[in-house]
């Protein structure tokens, strides 16, 4: 079966999975986005972290 999604969408979807498996490890605000935006770095998904963080805040 093909899969239709984009890179982007994929990287997108990727990149909200870290954002809820990491606020689940850090429930403090501050350590939770220092977490994320060091899980995202890792994985190359900088940009796509930054969209979702707009919807977050």
């Amino acid at each position: 079966m093909p899969d239709d999604r984009t890179s982007e969408d994929r990287d997108r979807e990727r990149a909200e999975e870290i954002y809820e498996e990491v606020a689940a490890e850090n429930p403090d605000p501050v350590t939770r986005r220092e977490a994320v935006e060091g899980e995202l770095e890792e994985e190359g998904l900088a940009d796509e972290g930054e969209e979702l963080g707009e919807h977050i805040e």
